[in-house]
């Protein structure tokens, strides 16, 4: 084995590897030269996505000529002087090693000129070798050009994703930025699309909504000044969450970050208010002193550290318990859900929901209704197991049932011929809506429901992209979706079994399930598909929502005719069961 050096060429393509993921890497590394250069007002032009052109423009301090020749070196920058300012940085960028790596992998443009110069100057490189350094007019600032990425480096470009989710990626730095820095302005746009364009000095709140439209209107103010950190921002009102943690952002000394540490003293805060599911959303400013917080953990400074992040999760905790306290307020006892004539074939026929409470107080004494099994399932639906077959999936092959009543309006108790069952209705029926919609998409005969007014609601741009990505997947499943202006959706069309009442929550939980499903490695649509049946589930009954002594029979009825009749599809029991013996050894008979 022979060690040798690596070619200089080679050098520079690993290093471009390090910085330059995709055209969002290239925005980022930008945008921060541009903040770092004081601008207050920065501009981005992108084709393809970002992969034929990218253009920054700002109107920073600029670049005189010598400065200029040197920024495409590695390992130059202006940010730090000794080992020691490394333990205190106050900049964006601080590694040298940005436009030597964008350069190495595109066709590279850059023209910058001071205040102080009567001319400005245009540098252009391609793949890293400088071509030539020009004298030319342009006001004071400076502007990126970058042309046709990885042009030199093929294989970089199979590893790209499809330009909706590419441009998704750059509209989320620009973001990330635009609330991180409320002071400068923000523009983005592609093709000739306008997709962002914020002014300077413009308060947080209204840049969150500016930006972020269709999250919500219910916001909670933070202005806190702990012992080592200070905290300004907002977070949401309870009923705002969401299933994942896409929405909570979190900026240090201006800088965007991820934090496992912030994130779990944020959702710490909202304990007992939130469902162990949802998560609140959040965009929260910390200013701490650089010495307390290490930046340089993460190749991309993705990441930080805190040196003291007990202490750091205390206050911001505190921080956030304060505008809970100044601010929540529960809402108001949600109207009880009501319940159609029909719930399609799913559950058979239902009659219209009568009161529980009345029922028991014309009759005291708990009503017993008797239902015979027809072993031989007469009138069963095409391809749905028979009875006899399902009867031989349950224990003690069961032929009768009769209801002996229910308790909390949630769990009914069922006699059968060997012993006794608890059913919990909402996870009973969760399982027959679920199976009745998987057999229909599977056989292509998916019942859909047309909307008479069909419902349009906006969304946040990174949430609008990702839908419109996957309209097709989403068609096949039921629900037809269609671009309705700029950031807005709408939906005409439906499964038949979900409540249009819940439409808007039910689009945003499948959003939440695809951001979750994209980050795992082995993610594919089939996922996604068995993700959204499940969530178009969600108009099974729920607990405490009051059902006739016709509805249950039915949906026992419909419950043994499935082939896993047994848990929810999410695994909860359906039926727990209880033979005379159990009772005998439970009451110490035995």
């Amino acid at each position: 084995m022979n060690i040798h050096i690596l070619d200089e060429e080679i050098i520079k393509r690993i290093a471009a590897g390090e910085v330059v993921e995709r055209p969002a890497s290239v925005v980022k590394e930008l945008v921060e030269n541009a903040l770092d250069a004081r601008a207050k007002k920065i501009s981005l032009e992108l084709r393809g996505a970002g992969r034929l052109l990218i253009r920054l423009g700002d109107d920073g301090m600029g670049m005189e000529k010598e400065d200029l020749l040197i920024s495409v070196q590695r390992h130059t920058t202006s940010k730090i002087q000794r080992v020691e300012d490394m333990d205190a940085i106050t900049s964006l960028g601080f590694r040298g090693e940005a436009l030597y790596s964008i350069a190495a992998v595109s066709r590279m443009e850059i023209t910058t000129r001071t205040k102080d110069s009567v001319v400005a100057h245009r540098l252009r490189v391609e793949g890293g070798k400088v071509l030539d350094c020009l004298e030319v007019g342009a006001p004071v600032g400076t502007t990126v050009e970058i042309r046709d990425l990885f042009w030199n480096t093929p294989a970089r470009l199979k590893f790209l994703k499809s330009p909706q989710t590419e441009l998704n990626h750059v509209f989320e730095v620009m973001a990330h930025h635009a609330l991180a820095r409320s002071d400068v302005g923000f523009q983005l746009r592609e093709c000739e699309r306008s997709l962002m364009d914020v002014a300077p000095n413009q308060d947080l709140l209204s840049r969150i909504k500016n930006i972020y439209q269709g999250l919500g209107e219910e916001w909670m103010g933070l202005d806190f000044k702990g012992e080592t950190l200070q905290v300004k921002g907002y977070v949401s009102h309870p009923k705002m969450a969401r299933g994942d943690r896409s929405y909570q952002f979190f900026f240090v000394n201006g800088r965007p970050v991820k934090s496992p540490a912030l994130s779990y003293a944020l959702e710490a805060s909202f304990h007992s208010l939130l469902p162990e599911a949802k998560r609140p959303l959040a965009f929260l400013l910390i200013q701490i002193d650089p010495r307390e917080v290490d930046v340089n953990v993460h190749p991309a400074k993705r990441e930080v550290r805190f040196k003291s992040p007990s202490i750091v999760q205390d206050q911001l905790r505190e921080a956030v318990r304060r505008a809970l306290s100044i601010s929540y307020a529960p809402s108001s006892p949600s109207t009880p859900s009501v319940w159609p004539d029909r719930v399609r074939e799913a559950v058979g026929t239902y009659f219209q929901s009568q009161s529980h409470s009345s029922e028991m107080k014309e009759s005291p004494a708990p009503r017993l209704w008797v239902k015979s099994m027809d072993r031989h399932g007469s009138g069963k639906s095409e391809g749905a197991l028979s009875q006899e077959a399902a009867l031989e999936n349950f224990p003690q092959r069961v032929r009768s049932f009769r209801v002996l009543g229910c308790f909390d309006d949630l769990y009914w108790v069922i006699e059968w011929e060997d012993g006794l069952s608890l059913m919990d209705q909402h996870a009973a029926h969760e399982r027959v809506l679920y199976e009745k919609y998987l057999k229909d998409w599977r056989s292509r005969k998916l019942e859909v429901q047309p909307l008479l007014l069909p419902t349009n609601f906006e969304l946040a741009r990174e949430d609008h992209g990702l839908l419109l990505e996957h309209q097709g997947l989403l068609k096949n499943l039921g629900f037809g979706l269609e671009e309705f202006g700029d950031g807005a959706l709408l939906i005409n069309q439906v499964p038949s079994y979900c409540q249009t009442q819940q439409l808007k929550e039910l689009i945003l939980d499948i959003l939440d399930d695809l951001k979750t499903l994209r980050k795992t490695f082995s993610f594919n649509e089939s996922q996604l598909e068995e993700k959204i049946m499940l969530r178009a589930c969600k108009s099974a009954v729920k607990a405490h929502d009051t059902m006739t002594s016709e509805e249950i029979e039915r949906l026992v009825d419909d419950l043994l005719t499935l082939e896993l009749p047994y848990t929810c599809p999410h695994g909860r029991p359906t039926l727990i069961k209880f033979t005379a013996n159990d009772l005998a050894k439970m009451f110490k008979r035995k």
